[in-house]
């Protein structure tokens, strides 16, 4: 009997842990969204750019999802292209393109045409 009850209050636990990291994960992947609103809300004329290590195009479309005014990558990015740009703008996302720090960087970064460059 000892050890049925013992065996019930692990996996009890083992549920409450299950559900916590469930709840964490369905949090973060809300973050990002919660965190534009409020910045909005909080700073009507500040613009938020989403800045996150993924493909641009799904950048662009996860930045759009939810409620960027931008996005900002890395002239490294392998997706990062003319179109692509064109396309975030022409979706009314700003573009900036981070990481010139030689003058090929700078010169292909202001060729893709995006509102921002920086190093």
């Amino acid at each position: 009997m000892r050890t049925l009850l013992y065996c019930i209050k692990i996996i009890w636990h083992l549920i409450i842990v299950l559900f916590l990291i469930n709840f964490v994960k369905m949090a973060q992947e809300r973050r990002f969204e919660n965190s534009v609103t409020k910045i909005h809300n909080i700073l009507p004329g500040i613009k938020v750019c989403l800045i996150k290590e993924m493909p641009f195009p799904k950048q662009i479309n996860d930045a759009l999802a939810l409620g960027y005014d931008g996005v900002s990558c890395s002239i490294y990015e392998s997706t990062l292209t003319f179109d692509e740009v064109k396309r975030a703008q022409t979706n009314g996302l700003i573009v900036h393109i981070w990481t010139c720090d030689t003058d090929a960087e700078l010169i292909k970064a202001y060729s893709l045409k995006p509102r921002f460059c920086s190093n």
